[in-house]
């Protein structure tokens, strides 16, 4: 092929469209460096893998996942691709959708503890968060959990999700809150009218233009997340859970949501005392402070939720947040750093969680907790570590 033919099938604008993209992801790795970005070396690393995170999933999402014709489910927000303060008890899916089209989603969550589908116009970073949601509480399957839903404009039968105006993705948390019984759901969506077809070759104009959109996306979030940690973390209680905010889904739930910051030293244990609610779902998690990422979920108790909780006897739970492991069933593993945001969840709960805080020593910490709290040795710690690394290897590597 000569240059001219080359010139006349795009392929020189998207050779053009790829280096660029290679430039502003180069000079990005020198960004995330930068003064108004974590400094710390260890934060510092962890930035330039959490930009090499970014860059995989941007381009599966603008060069793989982009056709509104066509679309597909894309897992995001896994254990390794965590960005704008994931849930680790969900399983987020995404697809291109066009507004103006009809979808049949389909599949089976029976062995979840339910799901949320969400219509978006867009991604918070980049400014557009207009959101319609249905839970699967209001979703009619059949006797073995099969459903299907109809998203569009015009009305369906049965299972009819409205479409969202200028909605361009949907989106789906599937929840897991018995991790050791839970296994991965199955969905499908597919444009009617287009079952059994297949996509148009891609094109060079095509691929160029997904390479800008994805170098986009991963240049919005880096920035627009580290500005966000920034402003929200000084209103955020030191070693302390804020009051819970209640944010009223479209599906009737209602999802509260707790927050605070950590400084603590080496030998510090935050204990964390739940009073007794009833809830569908409740989760902690403790998410680093430099990049929103909930850390090493298989292998270490960064995160905790009520069908992993030990309930004491008196009904209150108690949960030990500390760098070092304190033996305690209950552990939240901050990765050994002294820093960082906790976030706890209750989802459609009868009253607002109550939430008190103290520090305490390591040393002074048995003293500090009842009688029947249940203590675990290393044997055990790792027989829970384990169990978390089969589910989530089930959930996201298979």
């Amino acid at each position: 092929m000569t240059d001219r033919d080359r010139e006349n099938d795009g392929s020189v604008a998207a050779a053009t469209e790829w280096a660029t993209f290679c430039d502003r992801m180069k000079a990005l790795g020198q960004r995330v460096l930068a003064e108004d970005f974590p400094q710390d070396p260890r934060d510092q690393t962890e930035g330039l893998r959490h930009l090499s995170r970014m860059v995989t999933l941007g381009l599966n999402l603008f060069v793989e996942y982009d056709d509104p014709e066509f679309p597909r489910f894309l897992r995001h927000n896994d254990d390794i691709s965590q960005w704008g303060g994931n849930n680790p008890d969900n399983t987020y899916l995404y697809a291109r959708i066009d507004a103006k089209s009809t979808y049949r989603l389909y599949g089976n969550a029976s062995t979840t503890s339910g799901f949320i589908i969400s219509l978006r116009d867009g991604f918070m970073h980049e400014g557009d968060e207009a959101v319609a949601d249905l839970s699967s509480d209001d979703i009619t399957t059949d006797a073995d959990g099969n459903f299907e839903v109809f998203l569009s404009a015009r009305e369906h039968p049965n299972n009819w999700m409205p479409m969202l105006p200028n909605a361009t993705q949907v989106g789906i948390r599937a929840y897991f809150d018995e991790w050791a019984t839970q296994t991965p759901p199955v969905f499908h969506i597919v444009k009617v009218g287009h079952e059994g077809r297949s996509p148009a070759p891609l094109d060079a104009g095509t691929l160029a233009r997904r390479l800008d959109r994805a170098a986009h996306w991963i240049e919005t979030n880096l920035v627009y997340w580290n500005d966000w940690l920034k402003q929200r973390l000084p209103f955020l209680p030191v070693n302390a859970i804020s009051p819970p905010m209640k944010v009223a889904g479209g599906s009737n739930e209602v999802i509260t949501y707790a927050g605070g910051r950590l400084e603590l030293g080496q030998d510090d244990a935050l204990v964390l005392t739940v009073e007794p609610i009833r809830a569908d779902y409740i989760g902690l998690v403790y998410y680093t402070q430099a990049w929103f990422e909930t850390g090493d979920l298989a292998n270490r108790t960064t995160s905790l939720n009520q069908g992993q909780l030990h309930v004491d006897g008196d009904g209150r739970i108690r949960i030990v947040v500390s760098p070092a492991d304190p033996g305690h069933t209950n552990w939240l593993d901050t990765e050994g750093r002294g820093d960082g945001l906790l976030v706890m969840r209750t989802l459609n709960g009868e009253a607002l969680p109550t939430v008190s805080a103290a520090c305490f020593k390591h040393s002074g910490l048995r003293e500090a907790l009842p009688p029947d709290t249940v203590w675990l040795s290393p044997t055990a710690r790792r027989d829970q570590i384990v169990a978390r690394r089969e589910h989530i290897e089930s959930r996201f590597h298979r």
